[in-house]
C-alpha cells in the first residue's frame, strides 16, 4: 500500500479544518460559539474536555494543574446542584488529566527514551491524602520515534498509536491486529462532522488561560528578538568603533609611511652631496700633486 494514500480515501467524509471555519463562519450559532466557548456536559453526567496542540504550549505543569482544577470544580458544581443538601465532598470522584504532545515542550527534551510521566501529589511523611487529581503526560513525538522499527506489542502502544498516527497504513495495521479499534476511528469520524459537539468541549476559563499563555508566549519571543536586536545594535557600534580605529590608525601608519619617504629622500639628497664633496677633494688632491705639493 502506497504511503501517499491519504486518510481521506478512507473516510472521504472527513472535512479539512478550512471547511470547519468556513461552516462556523457560515453560521450564527457556530460564530458564537466559537467566540465564547460555553462549557459542555455530556449525557451520562461526566465533564470532558478536549484540547488539540500542534506544539506544547509553554507552562505544561501550570496549565495541566489549572485543566484539573477546572474539571473539578465543574464535577463540583454539577453534583451540588444534583443532590442538593444531600451532597457531601465524598461525592466528588477523581479527576485525571491526560495531556498528549505532538510535540513535546522543552521540559521533556531531556527525556527523550520515556514518553509518559505519570504525576500525583505526595505527601512528606507518607500520609495519605485523597487529593482527587492526578496527571499523565504523554510524548507522543517520543512514542513515534521509538516505534520507528518496532512493531506494536501491547493494547498501551495500541492506544497511542491511534493517539498520534495519521497514516492510513499504519492504521489498517492497528485494526488488523486490534479490530476493536475500527469503531474508536468510526465514532472520530461522527464526532468531526458534529462541529457544535466538539467546540463545546472547552471552558472559557481555559480559552482565556490559553489566549493569556499565548500572548506571553509572543511577548516571550518578542523580548528575546528584542535582546538580539540590542545585541546586534551593540556588535554594529562595535564594529564601526573598531573601524574608527583601523581608520585612525590607517592614518597614523601612512603618516609614518610619508615621513619615512621623506627622510630617504633626504639621506639621498645628502648621499648625493658626500659624493659631490668626495669628487671636488679627488680633484683637489691631483691638482696639488700636479704642483708637486703634497
Amino acid at each position: 500500500m502506497s504511503s501517499n494514500v491519504k486518510l481521506k480515501d478512507y473516510f472521504p467524509m472527513l472535512r479539512t479544518r478550512e471547511k470547519i471555519l468556513v461552516d462556523i463562519k457560515n453560521r450564527k450559532e457556530l460564530r458564537e460559539i466559537y467566540s465564547h466557548w460555553k462549557d459542555y456536559e455530556q449525557e451520562n453526567g461526566s465533564i470532558a474536555n478536549v484540547e488539540i496542540q500542534k506544539i506544547g504550549y509553554m507552562f505544561p505543569g501550570e496549565r495541566a494543574a489549572c485543566y484539573s482544577a477546572d474539571l473539578l470544580l465543574r464535577q463540583y458544581r454539577r453534583l451540588r446542584d444534583k443532590k442538593k443538601k444531600k451532597f457531601t465532598y465524598k461525592d466528588i470522584k477523581p479527576v485525571y488529566v491526560v495531556v498528549l504532545f505532538e510535540k513535546s515542550p522543552e521540559e521533556f527534551g531531556q527525556f527523550t527514551s520515556d514518553y509518559i510521566h505519570y504525576v500525583k501529589p505526595q505527601s512528606n511523611t507518607g500520609i495519605r491524602v485523597n487529593l482527587l487529581q492526578e496527571y499523565y503526560f504523554v510524548s507522543l513525538d517520543n512514542f513515534k520515534e521509538k516505534m520507528q522499527n518496532e512493531g506494536i506489542t501491547n493494547k498501551l502502544e495500541a492506544w497511542l498509536t491511534f493517539l498520534c498516527t495519521d497514516d492510513p497504513e499504519d492504521i489498517v495495521k492497528l485494526i488488523l491486529k486490534y479490530p476493536e479499534f475500527k469503531s474508536l476511528y468510526e465514532d472520530a469520524y461522527q464526532l468531526c462532522l458534529n462541529v457544535e459537539k466538539v467546540m463545546g468541549m472547552f471552558s472559557q476559563e481555559l480559552r482565556m488561560l490559553d489566549v493569556n499563555t499565548t500572548q506571553f508566549m509572543i511577548d516571550t519571543m518578542q523580548e528575546k528578538m528584542e535582546k538580539l536586536q540590542e545585541k546586534e545594535a551593540e556588535l554594529r557600534d562595535l564594529l564601526e568603533e573598531k573601524n574608527r580605529e583601523k581608520t585612525k590608525l590607517q592614518g597614523v601608519l601612512d603618516d609614518l609611511q610619508t615621513k619615512l619617504a621623506e627622510q630617504d629622500e633626504e639621506k639621498t639628497e645628502l648621499q648625493g652631496k658626500c659624493n659631490e664633496q668626495a669628487d671636488l677633494i679627488l680633484q683637489l688632491q691631483t691638482k696639488l700633486q700636479e704642483a708637486g705639493i703634497e
